[in-house]
């Protein structure tokens, strides 16, 4: 049911523009779905370049989020977001605006693997850091979400040693999935379909029509574990020579790193898929 009248701003960590990654994304496609029943402003830590929207995007300097945030955070009835600071969170609480932790990202286990590499000193504090602030963003909201269903159990593990689900909550719900609902990633709702069948011949050469494509659409991150996936392409290719694997990439810390170790294990030819294909573009490529 529509209602204009209330004021949503969601606070995107990442950037949302034509090219974007996975908070950016989440934060777009959510912004769109909302905005077809509330009035909608999405807080972004860049210029976007996106035009005609159906919700007003606004910049914070991410260096200096409260600046801006703050106002914004006034203007609206509700505020959804993975992590806001302390001050926010008690500025939200004076001015009882209600407060939607997004806990799709759980932060503290993601570093784990993040800084597996790092001193151990420094892990320990990226741990306690992260954890502390999952905690608090728990503590700070009114409701929380998250994406799939392995998220809800492992926060109502959470939630019970620190004693948020307790006897009298428990009574209160009549299922768990009313204490943290579900929020999918965010996707588009078109199905893909293929508009340029030949722009992957285009972009590379070395690619012939009859070709098998792997295509990686997650990032170079250590986690993701691209490696493997050179290495499995690199024992195809002793049976097969029609099958070629393209990664698509932004730069990140392991980058270097990767392109270094994948280049002495490929000796054929090496697709990187580093174009920048905009996120409204890519049902478009989708086969």
């Amino acid at each position: 049911m529509e209602n204009k009248k209330t004021k949503i701003l969601l606070v995107s960590s990442d950037n949302v523009a034509s090219t974007m990654a996975g908070p950016g994304i989440r934060y777009f496609e959510m912004a769109k779905a909302l905005a077809s029943f509330f009035s909608v402003t999405l807080a972004v830590p860049n210029e976007c370049d996106l035009k005609d929207l159906e919700f007003k995007i606004t910049k914070y300097d991410s260096k200096f989020p409260n600046r801006i945030l703050k106002g914004l955070i006034t203007k609206n009835t509700v505020v959804v977001a993975q992590n806001l600071p302390p001050s926010m969170l008690f500025r939200i609480r004076q001015l009882k605006t209600i407060y939607i932790a997004d806990l799709y990202d759980p932060s503290f286990i993601e570093v784990l693997e993040y800084a597996k590499y790092d001193s151990l000193k420094n892990q320990k504090l990226l741990y306690d850091f992260n954890l502390i602030t999952t905690k608090l963003q728990i503590a700070g909201a009114t409701n929380l979400v998250c994406a799939n269903s392995r998220q809800q159990n492992l926060y109502m593990g959470i939630l019970s040693g620190i004693r948020f689900f307790n006897p009298e909550k428990y009574k209160s719900i009549s299922k768990i999935a009313e204490l943290i609902p579900l929020v999918p990633f965010g996707l588009k709702k078109e199905k893909p379909g293929v508009k340029d069948f030949d722009f992957v011949e285009r972009k590379f050469p070395g690619i012939k029509k009859e070709d098998k494509i792997i295509f990686w659409g997650g990032g170079i991150w250590n986690w993701f574990d691209a490696l493997s996936a050179v290495k499995a392409v690199e024992i195809i290719k002793k049976d097969r020579d029609d099958i070629k694997l393209i990664l698509k990439f932004t730069k990140t810390r392991w980058l270097t790193k990767f392109l270094n170790i994948a280049t002495k294990i490929i000796f054929w030819t090496r697709l990187f898929f580093s174009a920048k294909v905009g996120h409204h573009m890519k049902n478009e490529y989708i086969f």
